[in-house]
């Protein structure tokens, strides 16, 4: 029940309903000036039947391009909530998670892991945090276990999500795989592989406005 209604309001989100009504109207009453012009070229009603029928082929093609795409000032671009496509790149989804937390107002989050070499690390971020083993990640971990890009958390106006990049081994919250984008909890234990590297999470209740003047996510 939940997932519909979370499909439903996507649909509302890009205006997927709206675009079918107004292209069926627009269809329909193509067809009904058509059906008084038409005669005047000697066709029949065949052509007007054609042309609904085309019309309505097309349909699906308006739905597709609706729930692809968004009509804005700057013209018609890529829906930003659609995920970066493959192959992934720190900058493709570093921009993409910029877009989407455009409005939201900078949460800090605490993450504690052990690097390379034994030690215990420490950093608080408020935009985006790459997960993986490759050193452009902002909590790099040199584990075989790990992905070069395994994952990714990023802050929305309703708080932290976490996804993971179609690592090898998986991504796992508090010992749950990661299967789609999902919510950070306050709390929690992030791992790669189900026996793999582990990083401690808190989210941190404090003035974000403080924060804000400070610019970027520190890191201990």
């Amino acid at each position: 029940m939940q997932r519909m209604i979370k499909f439903f309001s996507e649909l509302s989100r890009r205006r997927v309903t709206r675009v079918a009504a107004g292209y069926i109207v627009v269809v329909w009453a193509l067809s009904l000036g058509f059906a008084e012009l038409f005669p005047v070229f000697g066709l029949g009603d065949w052509a007007v039947r054609a042309f609904i029928a085309l019309g309505l082929m097309g349909l699906p093609i308006a739905i597709l391009f609706a729930w692809k795409y968004d009509l804005t000032s700057d013209g018609i671009v890529r829906d930003p909530k659609d995920f970066p496509a493959s192959p992934l790149t720190p900058g493709k989804l570093r921009t993409w998670a910029e877009l989407q937390q455009a409005d939201s107002i900078p949460v800090p989050l605490k993450a504690r892991w052990t690097d390379a070499d034994g030690e215990d690390r420490n950093g608080r971020f408020i935009e985006t945090v790459l997960i993986g083993r490759d050193a452009c990640n902002d909590i790099s971990i040199a584990d075989p276990r790990v992905s070069r890009l395994h994952m990714m958390l990023w802050n929305e106006p309703d708080g932290w999500y976490a996804r993971d990049l179609n690592s090898s081994n998986g991504s796992f919250i508090d010992g749950k795989r990661l299967d789609c984008r999902t919510l950070v909890p306050s709390k929690c234990e992030l791992r790669m592989h189900p026996y793999g590297p582990s990083i401690l999470l808190e989210i941190i209740d404090e003035d974000a406005t403080l924060l804000t003047l400070h610019g970027n996510s520190r890191r201990g």
